[in-house]
Protein backbone atom coordinates (compact mmCIF):
# COMPACT_ATOMS: atom_id res chain seq x y z
CA UNK A 1 0.00 0.00 0.00
CA UNK A 2 1.23 3.81 -0.96
CA UNK A 3 1.50 6.41 0.91
CA UNK A 4 -1.06 8.07 -0.03
CA UNK A 5 -3.31 5.29 0.09
CA UNK A 6 -2.22 4.66 3.85
CA UNK A 7 -3.17 8.16 4.61
CA UNK A 8 -6.35 7.83 2.88
CA UNK A 9 -7.62 5.24 4.61
CA UNK A 10 -6.53 6.46 8.08
CA UNK A 11 -8.58 9.82 7.14
CA UNK A 12 -11.17 6.93 6.75
CA UNK A 13 -11.01 5.17 9.64
CA UNK A 14 -10.93 8.73 11.61
CA UNK A 15 -14.02 9.88 9.72
CA UNK A 16 -15.46 7.11 11.01
CA UNK A 17 -14.76 7.23 14.35
CA UNK A 18 -15.77 11.19 14.91
CA UNK A 19 -19.24 10.32 13.11
CA UNK A 20 -19.74 7.49 15.51
CA UNK A 21 -18.97 9.42 18.69
CA UNK A 22 -21.70 9.94 21.14
CA UNK A 23 -23.45 12.96 21.08
CA UNK A 24 -22.91 15.90 22.79
CA UNK A 25 -24.25 16.14 26.62
CA UNK A 26 -27.41 18.14 27.00
CA UNK A 27 -26.19 20.87 29.76
CA UNK A 28 -29.20 23.28 30.96
CA UNK A 29 -29.59 24.43 34.03
CA UNK A 30 -32.92 26.55 33.53
CA UNK A 31 -35.20 24.06 35.67
CA UNK A 32 -34.82 21.28 38.03
CA UNK A 33 -35.89 18.81 35.41
CA UNK A 34 -33.16 20.03 33.06
CA UNK A 35 -30.50 19.78 35.70
CA UNK A 36 -31.86 16.31 36.80
CA UNK A 37 -31.46 14.93 33.22
CA UNK A 38 -28.08 16.75 32.95
CA UNK A 39 -26.58 15.17 35.74
CA UNK A 40 -28.42 11.39 34.53
CA UNK A 41 -26.44 12.07 30.99
CA UNK A 42 -22.71 12.69 32.50
CA UNK A 43 -23.07 10.22 35.05
CA UNK A 44 -24.38 7.20 32.24
CA UNK A 45 -21.04 8.80 30.31
CA UNK A 46 -18.80 9.23 33.13
CA UNK A 47 -17.90 13.27 31.97
CA UNK A 48 -17.02 13.75 35.70
CA UNK A 49 -16.29 17.40 34.79
CA UNK A 50 -20.25 17.56 33.66
CA UNK A 51 -21.47 15.38 36.93
CA UNK A 52 -19.63 18.15 38.96
CA UNK A 53 -21.11 21.05 37.59
CA UNK A 54 -24.74 19.64 37.97
CA UNK A 55 -23.52 20.62 41.63
CA UNK A 56 -24.10 23.97 43.97
CA UNK A 57 -20.98 26.02 43.64
CA UNK A 58 -20.36 25.15 47.73
CA UNK A 59 -20.80 21.01 46.66
CA UNK A 60 -18.18 21.08 44.05
CA UNK A 61 -14.73 20.94 46.13
CA UNK A 62 -16.36 18.05 48.38
CA UNK A 63 -17.71 16.13 45.05
CA UNK A 64 -14.28 16.77 43.22
CA UNK A 65 -12.38 15.14 46.26
CA UNK A 66 -14.67 12.05 46.52
CA UNK A 67 -14.17 11.87 42.72
CA UNK A 68 -10.82 11.54 43.05
CA UNK A 69 -10.63 9.33 45.82
CA UNK A 70 -13.26 6.98 44.30
CA UNK A 71 -11.91 3.84 42.18
CA UNK A 72 -11.93 3.43 39.22
CA UNK A 73 -13.97 0.59 39.80
CA UNK A 74 -16.25 2.33 41.78
CA UNK A 75 -17.10 5.08 39.16
CA UNK A 76 -18.13 2.53 36.70
CA UNK A 77 -20.48 0.82 39.30
CA UNK A 78 -22.10 4.00 39.91
CA UNK A 79 -21.96 4.37 35.89
CA UNK A 80 -23.72 1.23 35.57
CA UNK A 81 -26.09 1.32 38.31
CA UNK A 82 -27.36 4.78 36.41
CA UNK A 83 -27.86 3.20 33.18
CA UNK A 84 -30.02 0.54 34.29
CA UNK A 85 -32.04 2.54 36.34
CA UNK A 86 -35.46 3.91 35.27
CA UNK A 87 -35.95 7.57 37.05
CA UNK A 88 -39.16 9.26 37.06
CA UNK A 89 -39.82 13.01 38.97
CA UNK A 90 -42.84 12.51 40.19
CA UNK A 91 -43.67 15.87 41.72
CA UNK A 92 -41.26 18.92 42.14
CA UNK A 93 -42.12 20.97 45.40
CA UNK A 94 -41.21 25.17 45.33
CA UNK A 95 -39.90 26.65 47.77
CA UNK A 96 -38.45 30.20 47.39
CA UNK A 97 -34.98 29.05 45.88
CA UNK A 98 -35.10 25.61 46.43
CA UNK A 99 -36.57 22.36 44.77
CA UNK A 100 -37.26 19.58 46.12
CA UNK A 101 -37.41 16.41 43.52
CA UNK A 102 -39.51 13.16 44.24
CA UNK A 103 -37.29 11.05 42.16
CA UNK A 104 -38.91 7.17 41.48
CA UNK A 105 -36.05 4.79 41.01
CA UNK A 106 -36.83 1.53 39.44
CA UNK A 107 -33.66 -1.22 39.17
CA UNK A 108 -33.85 -5.12 39.10
CA UNK A 109 -37.35 -5.26 40.11
CA UNK A 110 -36.59 -2.43 43.36
CA UNK A 111 -38.58 0.89 43.30
CA UNK A 112 -37.23 3.35 45.52
CA UNK A 113 -38.31 7.13 46.45
CA UNK A 114 -35.96 9.44 46.69
CA UNK A 115 -35.58 13.23 46.85
CA UNK A 116 -33.67 15.36 45.04
CA UNK A 117 -32.56 18.36 46.97
CA UNK A 118 -31.71 21.77 44.94
CA UNK A 119 -31.05 25.37 44.94
CA UNK A 120 -31.15 28.12 42.64
CA UNK A 121 -28.02 29.70 41.20
CA UNK A 122 -26.91 32.42 39.25
CA UNK A 123 -26.58 30.10 36.55
CA UNK A 124 -29.43 27.75 37.04
CA UNK A 125 -30.40 24.79 39.17
CA UNK A 126 -28.04 22.64 41.27
CA UNK A 127 -27.91 20.18 43.17
CA UNK A 128 -27.42 19.80 46.74
CA UNK A 129 -25.51 16.80 48.03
Amino acid sequence: MGFYQGLSLISAMLVFLMGCAAAPIFKSYQTPEDTFKTWRQAVERLDLQAVTECYAVGAQPGLRKEIVTTSKEGLEAMQRETRDTTFEIQKIIFEDRRAYLRVERKRKGTTEIEVVNMVKESNGWKLLP
